[in-house]
């Protein structure tokens, strides 16, 4: 898997690195275990890995990309704008943590201050004319330590209770594209972003039913 998504990944030549990576890459593996209890309802154990490796901050002005690799370097720093935002909120305690905002920040925020071990790896060049570029990167990664991780047991249920729980979820979903809808505002992003939670959940509660042998709620259409 490793292999294919390297092999996927696209690199171009700018004026600050003959290989440049041109997005950001992110492998997330969901790890389900199922067990039988003592009772005879089958036990759970849910975990999540993910490893991410981050394209560096591109300034335009000294990469000189033009064209598409313009554009890539726009997306890649938006999303490294976003997960500053976020390591600062959960530095600074605030009680927003702008995850939504950039499609890197909310695939990683089970990873930020979450009940997670997280490791940052700061890559930096030795090369005196990026220097502003590695002394940004090292302060990035002495803030990524500073953010406190509550790490726990993972977490176990019974079959029937998570099948619930997800079926609590999708009606969640449910009603907030019904009511964005309702308001004209199925074009906002929070839009799409339910849509695609509803899609995960419908694909992990169809998993769980297999193993329970329920069958899967009908999806809810919205007009």
């Amino acid at each position: 898997v490793l292999r294919e998504g390297e092999e996927r990944k696209r690199y171009a030549a700018t004026a600050m690195n003959e290989r440049s990576s041109r997005a950001h890459t992110l492998l997330i593996v969901n790890l389900t275990h199922v067990r039988a209890g003592s009772d005879g309802a089958g036990q759970m154990s849910t975990s999540q890995l993910i490893l991410a490796d981050l394209a560096g901050s591109e300034q335009i002005k000294k990469s000189k990309a033009v064209g598409a690799a313009k554009k890539e370097a726009a997306a890649i720093n938006t999303g490294l704008f976003v997960l500053k935002r976020c390591i600062t909120a959960l530095n600074d305690s605030k009680p927003h943590v702008p995850f939504l905002e950039s499609k890197l920040t909310m695939l990683l925020k089970g990873a930020l201050g979450g009940a997670s071990r997280t490791y940052c790896m700061v890559c930096a060049s030795l090369d005196s004319r990026h220097g502003d570029e590695s002394v940004d990167a090292l302060r990035f990664g002495e803030a990524c330590a500073n953010v406190t991780n509550h790490v726990s047991n993972l977490h176990v249920t019974s079959l029937p209770a998570a099948l619930a729980a997800i079926d609590d979820a999708l009606a969640r979903c449910d009603a907030g594209m019904r009511s964005l809808h309702a308001r004209a505002r199925s074009h906002l992003p929070a839009f799409h972003t339910l849509q695609a939670k509803r899609s995960a959940l419908a694909r992990k509660r169809a998993l769980l039913a297999l193993e329970e042998h329920c069958p899967a709620p009908a999806p809810v259409a919205v007009a």
